[in-house]
C-alpha cells in the first residue's frame, strides 16, 4: 500500500476533534428538527423554520462581527476565478436533508436514521473525493473504503434486524431507510460545494450564510409545493419543546465549523470524525429522549459496532491507497 498524503501526514488532531463534536451537534439538530416536524406535522415546514432561524443567527453574527467585509475583500482579489454555479448545490442538499431527517426520525428511530445517513455519506464521500469535488482535490478510490461503505450498509441492514420496519405511522422501514441513505449520499456534494465556496470567500461564516440562505429558498419552494398539493395547513408550533426550537442555531454551527474543517480534512476525514460524533449522540439520545417508542436495542448496537468498523476503514483509507 502506498501513502497517499505526505509520509507521516494525518489529519491535525485538533481539527479531527472538532469534527466529532460537529457531528454529536448534527444528532442533537436531527432530533431538534424531528421535534418540530411532529409539533408542525410537517417535515418541510420544519425545515423552513430551522433555516430561518439558521440565517437569522447567522445575519447577526456577521452584522455583529463584520466578517462579511474580509470575504468581499478577498472575494475581491481572486480576480477572474469566478464562482461556479454548482457551489449552491450545498444549500439546496443540505434543505433536503434536514427535511428528510425530521420526516424520517419518527419512522425509524435516530439511531437507525443516523445509520441510514451515515451509511449513503461514506458511499457518497468515495465518488465526491474520486471526482475531485472537495478543496483537497481528487481523491482515488482504494479498496479499503469501497469496503468501509460495503460495511457500513451491512450496519444499516443488522441494525433493522434484517426485516422490514414499520414505523408509527404505518410507512415501511426500509424504502425510507433507502430513500435517507441516498439523502446522505448527496449530502457529500453539499459538503464539497460548501467547502469550495468558503475557500473562494476565505471565511467560513458568510459560506455558511449563503448555503442557509438557499436552502431556506429551496425549502419553502418545497413546502409551499407541498400544502398547495395537500390543501392542509400546519399546526400550531406553540406546544413544541424547548429544544425543537434550536435546530437552526444547531445547524448554523455544524454548517460553519465544517466549511472550516473540510479545507484541512477532505471530505472523507471530516466525515469520519463527524459521523464517529453522530453515532455516539444519536445513540444517547436514543436512550435519554427516544422519538415515540423506538429506543436502543441489541441489533441496534451490533449496527452502530458494525458502522464503528465501517468508519475506521474508512479512515485507514482515506490514508492509504490499495
Amino acid at each position: 500500500m502506498r501513502v497517499t498524503d505526505a509520509p507521516g501526514a494525518g489529519p491535525p488532531l485538533g481539527a479531527a476533534a472538532g469534527a466529532v463534536v460537529a457531528g454529536m451537534i448534527v444528532a442533537l439538530q436531527l432530533q431538534s428538527n424531528a421535534q418540530l416536524g411532529i409539533a408542525l406535522d410537517s417535515a418541510l415546514a420544519a425545515a423552513v423554520v430551522a433555516f430561518a432561524s439558521g440565517a437569522v443567527v447567522l445575519g447577526v453574527v456577521l452584522l455583529a462581527t463584520g466578517r462579511w467585509r474580509r470575504a468581499a475583500a478577498i472575494g475581491g482579489r481572486h480576480g477572474g476565478d469566478h464562482p461556479q454555479p454548482w457551489w449552491l448545490l450545498g444549500g439546496a442538499t443540505g434543505g433536503l436533508y434536514v427535511a428528510a431527517g425530521a420526516a424520517a426520525a419518527p419512522v425509524l428511530g435516530l439511531t437507525l436514521l443516523t445509520l441510514s445517513l451515515v451509511a449513503g455519506q461514506l458511499s457518497g464521500s468515495i465518488v465526491t473525493d474520486a471526482l475531485g469535488l472537495s478543496p483537497q482535490g481528487r481523491m482515488r478510490a482504494g479498496r479499503i473504503r469501497v469496503l468501509s461503505a460495503a460495511v457500513g450498509v451491512l450496519g444499516v441492514a443488522i441494525a433493522s434486524g434484517g426485516q422490514a420496519i414499520t414505523g408509527e405511522v404505518g410507512a415501511p422501514g426500509w424504502p425510507v431507510a433507502l430513500a435517507v441513505a441516498v439523502v446522505g449520499a448527496c449530502s457529500t456534494l453539499g459538503v464539497a460545494a460548501n467547502g469550495r465556496l468558503g475557500v473562494r470567500l476565505g471565511e467560513p461564516l458568510v459560506a455558511a450564510f449563503i448555503s442557509v440562505l438557499v436552502a431556506l429558498v429551496f425549502s419553502l419552494a418545497l413546502a409551499s409545493a407541498a400544502l398547495l398539493a395537500s390543501g392542509s395547513g400546519i399546526r400550531s408550533p406553540w406546544d413544541a419543546p424547548p429544544l425543537a426550537w434550536s435546530g437552526g442555531a444547531l445547524g448554523a454551527l455544524w454548517l460553519t465549523a465544517s466549511i472550516g474543517l473540510v479545507r484541512r480534512l477532505g471530505v472523507l476525514v471530516l466525515l469520519v470524525g463527524a459521523l464517529t460524533g453522530q453515532l455516539l449522540g444519536a445513540v444517547a439520545l436514543d436512550v435519554a429522549a427516544p422519538l415515540g417508542e423506538r429506543t436502543v436495542d441489541l441489533p441496534r448496537l451490533a449496527g452502530v459496532a458494525a458502522m464503528a468498523v465501517a468508519v475506521v476503514l474508512a479512515s485507514v483509507g482515506s490514508r492509504f491507497r490499495s
